[in-house]
């Protein structure tokens, strides 16, 4: 008989606080409390989109750099290229190589 007693004051106790207006399972908590739901869910849906943004642009960013390290290996390579192609000795093998051209050993007169 003692625990049918104490599990029926268990249950009064229980339907009191379910009952109450401070219980989270009232309608008047909920009533009370939806303005401060709704403003927590507008912040928590700003936040995500304002991180989501973040970690994109972040993400571009590291593509960008990589896209540079890409452009300026290119660059490098090519100037490196166009050097060994335009060196005075290179030139001049080349056309000697390929024409009856003489050299002048001396420098070019200016007339007067």
């Amino acid at each position: 008989m003692e625990t049918k007693e104490k599990t029926e004051a268990f249950l009064h106790k229980a339907g009191n606080i379910i009952d109450s207006n401070k219980s989270p399972l009232s309608k008047e908590f909920y009533s009370k409390h939806m303005g401060k739901a709704f403003l927590i869910m507008f912040m928590l849906y700003g936040y995500i989109q304002l991180r989501y943004a973040y970690d994109m642009a972040i993400y571009d960013l590291g593509k960008l750099k990589e896209e540079l390290a890409d452009a300026r290996y290119v660059t490098i390579s090519t100037w490196g290229e166009l050097t060994s192609k335009n060196k005075p000795e290179k030139v001049r093998g080349d056309l000697s190589s390929k024409a009856d051209l003489i050299t002048a050993d001396e420098p070019p007169y200016r007339l007067k």
